[in-house]
């Protein structure tokens, strides 16, 4: 729906009106216009010289007007718009009807001008729309006059063919009321007639829905269905009053086929038929085929005595049922294989509707979900007039009120069984690809009563699947994990008991973790500590489901146990009983796939192990609990991390040293200004004036002095460790900084030559 503006001015019993329709800085649709007059009598009139329909100019005579005399009579006076070939008139002056009415006469009239206004962007109908259409008795006994034609309608490019109404005074207030549907997709037939009386009409009505093609839902669903085939048909009787109308019928499938484009997967009604009259709407063995022909089957009815609040009795069974067969193509937010059986009962009504059901995953289920991304959305919402006519506050035009079915709870209770062979995938962060996958064996009991409490009770046992995340944007692993972990619900389902395993498998050398116990053995020893074997980083999550306790421990596959006489399984044995020491690999291994040498650190409070405990379990705690936003998000700043081992020979021994930098840097002012903070942290190795390492070690300022960043200019202060006798130092300067690329030398000397010309030329032309 285009803009809509509506303006007003008063004045001098003068009422000057506009409404105006945009799209895009351009008019859609523009009537000015007036009223005049008293309560006696009032005059509406069109101004001729600001008429646009449709984006187009439409004529109207300067004596255009309509008249309301004494609430109860209107006339017409050369009320007609035109452009080119198409006219519509409003007149209460036919020849051939005596009683007073309004009769709008089309010809050649393209209703696309008018349904083009709902949506610019896409044209929703079209046709050709000839003859009249009469109201007689207006402000009485209102009846229907009409001799109308749409040829060649279109609805969402759905051939729809013509459309024909014919309604005719039979005397004595009764009209007779004829409506069709021919040459195209749809094939019906309204017949009848009705009776008016003290403002209301006593119904005789029969419609006839001879051939509805499925295959008009391809494109009335704007893409959601597709190969659809087939037909139904159906027959309805309508009597009884119009202000309380009485209708039964029926609508019968004919071999219809159809395809949820999102699901892609087919649907087939037989020969299935499903009853509607003032009661409700009545189903019996209502079968759905998919497309291995297995069965959904519906029976029962819903009960429309009160639309607000519809009644259900309603049964439901499903046989290996498949509901989802998708690519990534289809539907990249849910997609693969899901199948299910069921046996269910809805009851109660839609205030409290109640459902039992026991549910087993089919075991050909393979599903992947991937998370939304969260976002903020910011709606902008123009002023709204609320119009209240204060001597009736209950008017149909201005009432504010509204009934609407209220759900005041839901009574559930579901079974659920999932068997190993199905498996889920969720994928945490479509961006970073982390993502898990589980298959397992479980049976669940979930419940809600209506006052909105939740239970869950029941067990999941892991049979396999895996865990892999991106680590900060540092390292991506896959964990598998352990066959026989469980998660248990007792009641609360946010409150589940989880012992669960995830194995990381790495292949690497034992020797950095063997050296302190090799150190005194001779080369060929040695050596053999340097082949390349198996290990397993155990990620145990214990706990709650929402406070998990994170643990970690090594080990070796069970046939490597032996390799190397036993010695590397011991080892690891033994740095799985020393806290610190076992984070300081496991971070290694997962880091650097390999173990991180042994050279005497202690692993105290703050160092490698505390730093790689606090990360691990920061990371896997959020994605487990949360999956929240990724650090830092978009607020414009870098992080990066230089991991540098190193041995150093400056003192009388040689001394191994690693050093963890990590930067921070932010760009100011449309990027000319570059501003980096960080530090070299000591992980191993030790100096002997025994300083710290500050937290902010490196400063350093960079400004583009040109846009082009050819010329900058450089502040920094670095702190840097020089050797164990001076320990750190720090360094600070100034540099102008000059960059060109060049293959040759003399190509730099040519850009320095032109740059400076092009300033003294510069400084010439401003002189004169």
């Amino acid at each position: 729906m285009p803009k809509t503006v509506i303006t007003g001015n008063q004045k001098n019993n003068e009422l000057s009106l506009n409404f105006a329709g945009y799209y895009d800085s351009e008019t859609l649709m523009n009537v000015n216009a007036k009223i005049t007059g008293n309560k006696e009598r009032l005059r509406f009139a069109v101004n001729p010289n600001k008429l646009i329909l449709n984006k187009h100019i439409w004529s109207i005579p300067a004596d255009n007007e309509v008249v309301l005399e004494n609430s109860n009579t209107l006339l017409f006076n050369n009320f007609k718009i035109t452009k080119g070939n198409q006219s519509i008139r409003i007149t209460d002056k036919l020849e051939a009807i005596t009683n007073n009415h309004v009769a709008l006469e089309y010809d050649n009239f393209k209703i696309s001008e008018v349904f083009n206004y709902l949506n610019p962007e896409k044209e929703i109908v079209k046709g050709v729309l000839n003859g009249n259409f009469v109201l007689e008795q207006p402000f009485g006994d209102t009846g229907i006059l009409a001799n109308l034609n749409i040829n060649k309608l279109e609805l969402l490019k759905t051939n729809f063919g013509k459309l024909t109404i014919d309604a005719k005074s039979k005397g004595y207030s009764t009209y007779d009321f004829n409506a069709k549907l021919k040459e195209g997709e749809v094939d019906l037939d309204l017949t009848g007639d009705y009776i008016v009386a003290n403002q209301d009409a006593n119904l005789n009505l029969n419609l006839n829905i001879n051939k509805f093609n499925m295959s008009t839902l391809n494109t009335l669903s704007l893409g959601e269905v597709k190969k659809a085939k087939g037909n139904f048909t159906g027959k309805f009787k309508v009597g009884g009053k119009t202000s309380n109308p009485q209708y039964n019928g029926g609508v019968q499938f004919n071999d219809a086929v159809f395809e949820i484009t999102k699901l892609n997967t087919k649907f087939t009604l037989v020969n299935e038929d499903l009853k509607v009259d003032n009661q409700g709407l009545y189903v019996s063995n209502f079968t759905v085929l998919d497309a291995k022909n297995n069965k959904l089957v519906l029976t029962g009815d819903v009960k429309t005595e009160s639309f607000l609040n519809p009644s259900f009795n309603l049964e439901l069974k499903a046989d290996n049922f498949r509901v989802l067969n998708a690519s990534k193509e289809d539907n990249e937010d849910l997609y693969g294989i899901a199948t299910f059986d069921a046996n269910a009962q809805l009851t109660g009504d839609l205030q409290i509707p109640k459902l039992t059901a026991d549910v087993t995953l089919g075991s050909d289920t393979k599903v992947t979900y991937v998370l939304p991304s969260t976002y903020a959305n910011i709606e902008k919402r123009d002023n709204v007039v609320v119009f209240v006519n204060r001597k009736n506050p209950n008017a149909i035009l201005t009432q504010r009120e509204e009934q609407t079915a209220i759900v005041s709870g839901f009574d559930i209770t579901t079974k659920l069984s999932v068997s190993k062979e199905a498996s889920v995938t969720v994928v945490i962060d479509k961006n970073t690809g982390d993502n898990f996958k589980v298959s397992g064996d479980g049976d669940f009991i979930f419940d809600m009563s209506p006052n909105g409490r939740i239970g869950l009770s029941g067990a999941f046992e892991v049979a396999e699947g895996h865990y892999e995340l991106n680590l900060y944007g540092l390292v991506n692993r896959k964990f598998n994990f352990a066959p026989g972990g469980l998660i248990k619900w007792s009641g609360n389902p946010f409150n589940a008991d989880i012992n669960v395993s995830a194995i990381y498998n790495v292949e690497t050398s034992a020797a950095p973790l063997m050296a302190t116990q090799i150190s005194d053995e001779d080369p060929s020893v040695k050596n053999r500590f340097r082949q390349v074997i198996p290990f397993n980083v155990y990620l145990n999550i214990d706990g709650e489901l929402l406070q998990p306790k994170i643990s970690f421990n090594l080990s070796l596959p069970e046939e490597e146990r032996g390799a190397i006489g036993g010695q590397v399984y011991g080892r690891v044995q033994q740095v799985n009983q020393q806290e610190e020491e076992l984070n300081k690999q496991v971070f290694s291994l997962l880091v650097l796939n390999r173990f991180y040498p042994n050279s005497g650190s202690d692993g105290s409070a703050g160092g490698f192990a505390t730093i790689a405990r606090d990360n691990i379990n920061e990371a896997v705690s959020e994605q487990l609990n949360a999956f929240s936003n990724k650090i830092l998000g978009n607020a414009g700043i870098e992080i990066n991390f230089d991991l540098n081992s190193y041995t150093d020979y400056q003192s009388t021994t040689a001394t191994d040293r690693t050093d963890l930098g990590v930067t921070a840097q932010k760009k100011l002012f449309n990027d000319r200004l570059v501003v980096r903070v960080g530090s070299d942290v000591n992980l191993q190795g030790s100096n002997s004036t025994q300083q710290a390492s500050p937290l902010i070690g490196n400063v350093s300022l960079e400004y583009k002095i040109t846009e082009d960043g050819r010329y900058r200019l450089k502040g920094f202060r670095k702190s840097e460790f020089e050797n164990v006798i001076d320990g750190q130092t720090i360094i600070s300067g100034v540099a102008l900084i000059f960059m060109q690329e060049f293959n040759e030398f003399r190509e730099l000397w040519n850009a320095i030559f032109s740059s400076q010309n092009k300033e003294q030329n510069t400084k010439t032309n401003k002189k004169k």
